[in-house]
């Protein structure tokens, strides 16, 4: 068995968005967990915003993600 360092580890942070309250943030939370598990990637945290356009600047969500820092991860 391989263990990996501290510093190997892989961590990503995922961002998802839905325009309208029709649309479902689950299939998105589903596609960035099998893509980090692919890639080896651990999933510390994941921003959302609900039923706002992308065309709004300012969105809860991608701030928060905007403000991180590398220690954040």
């Amino acid at each position: 068995m391989c263990q990996l360092k501290y510093k190997d580890m892989k961590k990503a942070i995922g961002y998802i968005r839905v325009s309208t309250n029709n649309q479902d943030l689950q299939r998105q939370r589903a596609l960035i967990k099998k893509y980090c598990d692919k890639y080896g990637y651990t999933l510390t945290n994941t921003f959302e915003d609900f039923a706002i356009s992308g065309t709004i600047p300012d969105r809860v969500g991608i701030n928060k993600v905007l403000s991180l820092k590398i220690e954040d991860a």
